[in-house]
């Protein structure tokens, strides 16, 4: 990682204003460079975390036969169930996971949600019923879902009780992940 020297002074004020301007386009040109070298490695070592905590300690954990553990400097290590994502972007793969959540007993969960659009000139307008709406022409689309953490709760609680879900479908995922607590001072 290329070290960071940031200087934040005032450029000489008798330098001519076209080389003050071509040193800052150049160091605007260099700052956006080390922005994005940084904004790469960080998304790099948030990867590398993730796999550390959901497969590589969580694995290393099933090896010994364990699911906690404290290491004599007091640092405490567990080894939980998760369950992470949402409903598909895609329309049609949508469509499906909320047939499947209906058709197993998880309608209650799903919220439709009604978008409305109207020109800058109708406002008043947009204040009227959502039936009106259509007999007046104006576009009116709908779309069915389910907040996520709802959808995360109700799925970890049939994945407790042994039921089998499609996750893919449903567009989540689920692991192991390994939490680790420092030791108390």
């Amino acid at each position: 990682m290329a070290d960071i020297d940031f200087d934040l002074g005032e450029t000489a004020s008798d330098e001519p204003s076209m080389e003050r301007l071509v040193s800052m386009a150049k160091e605007v040109i260099e700052t956006e460079r080390l922005v994005e070298d940084l904004e790469d490695n960080l998304a790099d070592l948030k990867k590398r975390l993730n796999k550390m905590k959901t497969v590589d300690l969580p694995d290393m954990m099933a090896e010994c036969g364990l699911s906690e553990f404290k290491t004599d400097t007091g640092f405490r290590i567990t080894v939980d169930d998760f369950v992470s994502g949402s409903l598909p972007k895609d329309e049609q793969r949508r469509d499906q996971a909320i047939r499947w959540l209906e058709s197993n007993g998880a309608e209650s969960l799903i919220k439709t949600e009604v978008n409305l659009q109207f020109g800058k000139s109708e406002h008043n307008q947009a204040l009227a019923l959502v039936a009106d709406l259509a007999d007046k022409g104006y576009n009116v689309g709908s779309k069915m879902g389910i907040h996520p953490q709802t959808l995360i709760a109700h799925i970890k609680e049939r994945l407790k009780s042994g039921d089998e879900v499609p996750l893919e479908l449903l567009g989540l995922y689920a692991g192991r992940i390994a939490k680790i607590k420092p030791a108390k001072k």
